[in-house]
């Protein structure tokens, strides 16, 4: 008897082939596309809303946004009208922390006092101003707050912005 190793046949040709399976051949085109159709919907860009509050003194206008980018700069707009009869001696618009502290930079004209809140000093009956407020998208998700107006009476906005990544 001898010893001798044994030879192994070499495997057989096989073509190579790309196979999907039917659920497959659906779903792979839908997870390329469904991103691409949600950007063309606009369900990823900047949106913006406004929403008008009424106290027995005041009348104000915020557009602010409601859907931004990381990093991008965002403006909100309070107009402040006083619909009485009398001067208002301050109105005080307020940023909630909470919301403010989700931006990485959030500044104002006029410029805030403390944290987040600044003044509009001498406001007379019918005149309407305006504080804007600049902000730059930091964290990621969903920031929820609130933005009051004071003058005797208080108005308040509840605001909510996405930032997206």
């Amino acid at each position: 008897m001898t010893d001798s190793p044994a030879r192994l046949s070499d495997p057989p040709e096989v073509p190579r082939r790309f196979r999907m399976h039917k659920f497959q051949m659906i779903g792979v085109p839908v997870v390329f596309l469904l991103p691409v159709v949600l950007a063309v919907a606009g369900v990823f860009g900047e949106s913006r809303t406004t929403v008008t509050v009424r106290t027995g003194a005041i009348a104000a206008t915020v557009a602010y946004p409601t859907k931004l980018h990381y990093e991008q700069l965002a403006t909100m707009e309070v107009w402040v009208e006083n619909i009485s009869s009398a001067t208002l001696d301050t109105v005080t618009v307020a940023v909630d922390t909470a919301y403010a502290n989700r931006f990485f930079q959030m500044m104002a004209m006029p410029s805030f006092e403390d944290a987040y809140t600044l003044s509009l000093v001498r406001l007379a009956p019918g005149e309407r101003r305006l504080a804007n407020i600049e902000m730059q998208g930091e964290r990621y998700g969903t920031h929820e707050g609130e933005l009051r107006i004071i003058a005797g009476d208080t108005a308040a906005v509840r605001l909510r912005t996405i930032t997206f990544p």
